[in-house]
């Protein structure tokens, strides 16, 4: 869907769209794209993982109808307060509002997400990386090596995000299915060929 179709700019303008990781690259472009077609923003995210980030650009363009809440989506009262009454479609609706009532859900998605960052931490750290934090489904790690880190993970088909202003950080997104934890461990056992 491009901004120059019609059609996509009938659909978004005026519209409420509440963009949940607004702050981070691909929320911060999707951000600008959605503006560009007239819909009215919401973001609610972590304040961006990186000085200068993307998001402080699109934020100076920021119009009337735009709102940014730097906070954790798996904080359910103050992610509550910040949805308000926005409508939203029916499935949406449903599938949203049975997740934010079911507090046994949201304690256990929390304890797995907790559980599955210190797994992916400490698979890092054996392999040398020193982890600097992280949120919900990423972590930072920091290696004097993570440029060929980054290439060798590439090569098993495993996605990091490179930082230009931080050479040394990788993010890492959690493993979602046991295979990919398999991948993963296998690809950190060996060592980033350093003569690349």
């Amino acid at each position: 869907m491009s901004k120059k179709d019609p059609a996509a700019r009938d659909f978004w303008q005026g519209r409420r769209v509440f963009v949940t990781g607004h702050t981070g690259f691909k929320g911060a472009w999707l951000w600008l794209w959605l503006r560009a077609l007239g819909a009215r923003l919401a973001g609610y995210a972590l304040a961006p993982v990186t000085v200068p980030s993307l998001w402080e650009i699109v934020r100076a363009g920021a119009g009337a109808e735009e709102s940014s809440i730097i906070a954790d989506v798996r904080d359910p009262a103050r992610l509550r307060a910040a949805l308000g009454p926005w409508s939203v479609s029916g499935p949406a609706l449903v599938v949203g509002a049975a997740a934010l009532a079911d507090s046994a859900w949201l304690e256990g998605n929390a304890a797995s997400l907790e559980c599955s960052a210190r797994r992916l931490d400490a698979l890092l750290a054996a392999a040398g990386f020193a982890i600097i934090g992280g949120a919900g489904l990423f972590r930072l790690a920091e290696h004097d090596d993570a440029a060929n880190w980054f290439e060798q993970l590439c090569q098993a088909g495993i996605l990091t995000r490179r930082f230009v202003e931080r050479p040394k950080w990788l993010r890492f997104g959690l493993p979602a299915a046991p295979r990919d934890w398999e991948r993963l461990a296998l690809a950190l056992r060996l060592r980033p060929d350093v003569e690349r």
